[in-house]
């Protein structure tokens, strides 16, 4: 499976964006990689360092040298994910959306007890097995799928915008409901790549304009549109 844009994924752009904003005015920079974080940030977003003294799983406050939560028993340096192997600080891993705590593997079950959830799943198998088909439709079976797909992810939307964490939930509980019912979607990405150079001087292919005897009388670069298709999790 993989994802597709959806109303909870639409707040969390926009909240994005809003951040983006104020790293621009705060100038603080992660420790670890120098990149602008904002002062609320307890993970870097860019290279998923910790930054806060707070549990990033469970939020409860730390003490200074503990190695491991005394709440949630996760380590303080973060753990690993079985699945891809990378490290994290959160409940559900960064990169494949793997659950990595009791938590997060409690939420999962709930969330496939969910009937609404279940539907979601089931709308995000077909969208993503509609995506490998457009790729390979002619233009006129293209415009038919693609107008079917819309009707799917509006389908979508309207129920992931229905799914909301039980009253008074914290926000790492409200992380964690969310996390749990993330759907992947099959999303086709299109992209102009260079394949080789065309000299001027005799009209000769190359795979670049230095393997010419003369370079410098131009030449033209040929390109080749390359389709790949990748799953996300939002």
């Amino acid at each position: 499976m993989t994802n597709i844009s959806n109303t909870n994924v639409r707040v969390r752009e926009a909240v994005a964006q809003d951040t983006s904003a104020k790293i621009a005015d705060t100038g603080v920079k992660c420790p670890y990689c120098s990149r602008a974080v904002t002062a609320d940030d307890e993970i870097c977003p860019h290279c998923g360092a910790r930054l806060t003294s707070d549990c990033t799983f469970c939020g409860t406050s730390l003490l200074p040298g503990e190695n491991e939560c005394p709440e949630c028993g996760m380590p303080v340096g973060g753990v690993r994910c079985p699945e891809c192997g990378t490290l994290n600080h959160r409940a559900f891993c960064r990169s494949c959306n793997a659950p990595l705590t009791r938590a997060a593997v409690k939420a999962v079950e709930k969330a496939k007890a969910d009937p609404l959830f279940r539907e979601c799943d089931a709308i995000a198998d077909k969208l993503s097995a509609m995506e490998e088909v457009i790729a390979s439709a002619s233009p006129e079976e293209s415009g038919i799928l693609k107008a079917e797909q819309k009707k799917l992810v509006n389908s979508l939307n309207e129920r992931l915008g229905r799914m909301l964490p039980p009253p008074g939930s914290t926000p790492k509980e409200q992380m964690i409901f969310y996390s749990a019912r993330k759907v992947a979607v099959n999303v086709r990405s299109v992209t102009r790549e260079k394949v080789g150079w065309v000299c001027n001087y005799c009209g000769c292919t190359h795979s670049k304009p230095s393997e010419c005897t003369k370079p410098q009388l131009g030449g033209r670069w040929i390109y080749e549109d390359k389709e790949t298709i990748y799953t996300t999790y939002k």
